[in-house]
């Protein structure tokens, strides 16, 4: 398979990395408007440097693209892949609305290619442990979750592309807020929005730096998310709570500190609960894991699309959660 690369930043090269570990993979290169970072990827990877990514979508000789630039690009770019009859990751949260996302399904299947939105956090090993668990029966039927993750941006944070609503979509709610809305996804299923706030208190920008939000699916399980850029130090946590014990996942590795997971098991009289714990360390392989997937779903049209519909009702909680806030 033949893939090429938009946008060479630092996810666009973390994807390009997971897909040269895959036998059968080959670069047909890489186009972004930085062309010293597009030349690097590039040397570093194979292929050719694209002139546009026009050029880069409807190039024959590729199968497959994956779309990694700033929110506002990444469903135009997707849509005009999947018209070229390409499979397309695209990194997330996809578009900037949802009824964008919702013309690139359509034409992917009309066209008979994949589409996928790149959550990688479902596999990180955390997580994939606690989503078994969850299955076993583990803490006896689920009650509700809590999730924060946040960091505190860096100096200029204000007057990068996230900052502006144009290219971003809006603050902390689209870049790490969309990943807490991902999980309750994946633990749950089918929430609403029930509340938000969305909040800029320290940085300069016309976008939130913080986001609230309550989620609520048809059974009455509850998500209570906080998304920070007002976190001075990373944290990354996510917490499920049943009838029976909990699940606590805390750490991303790196600065987020050592990605662990507890299992809290309450005794059938009360008490202190008994603990497992288990952690990970060394290199993320979530993106690797999770290109695996997308090449799962190139192969196998079973379900092919049930990423990028659950990367649909995201953007539909975002775009709810905009208008209340």
């Amino acid at each position: 398979m033949n893939i090429a690369i938009i946008g060479a930043g630092l996810i666009g090269k973390k994807r390009a990395q997971a897909f040269k570990e895959i036998r059968g993979v080959r670069f047909s290169g890489a186009y972004d408007i930085d062309k010293t970072r597009m030349k690097a990827l590039v040397l570093e990877f194979g292929g050719k440097a694209y002139k546009s990514w026009g050029k880069t979508v409807s190039d024959k000789q590729v199968d497959a693209v994956v779309v990694a630039t700033s929110h506002g690009w990444l469903s135009p770019i997707a849509l005009e892949a999947v018209k070229n009859k390409k499979h397309v990751l695209i990194e997330k949260p996809g578009a900037i609305r949802a009824k964008e996302l919702k013309v690139v399904l359509a034409v992917a299947r009309k066209n008979h290619v994949a589409a996928r939105v790149g959550y990688n956090h479902r596999f990180h090993p955390a997580v994939t442990k606690a989503h078994s668990l969850l299955k076993q029966g583990a803490v006896g039927t689920l009650l509700y979750a809590r999730g924060v993750y946040g960091h505190g941006g860096r100096k200029g944070y204000d007057k990068e592309w996230r900052a502006d609503p144009k290219r971003s979509g809006g603050g902390e709610l689209m870049d790490q807020g969309s990943h807490l809305i991902d999980l309750f996804q994946y633990f749950f299923s089918e929430p609403q929005l029930k509340f938000a706030r969305l909040k800029t208190y320290f940085w300069k920008m016309p976008v939130e730096d913080n986001a609230f939000m309550v989620l609520e699916n048809n059974v009455g399980q509850l998500g209570f998310l906080h998304a920070s850029w007002t976190q001075w130090k990373n944290i990354f946590s996510f917490e499920i709570f049943g009838t029976r014990g909990a699940v606590v996942i805390r750490g991303l590795g790196g600065s987020y500190g050592p990605e662990s997971l507890t299992l809290y098991v309450r005794p059938s009289e009360g008490g202190v609960p008994r603990e497992k714990f288990w952690s990970w360390e060394g290199t993320d392989e979530s993106f690797l894991l999770e290109t695996r997937e997308f090449l799962r779903t190139v192969r196998n049209t079973a379900d092919r699309y049930r990423g990028i519909k659950d990367a649909i009702r995201n953007l539909e909680i975002i775009g709810s959660a905009y208008r209340m806030k």
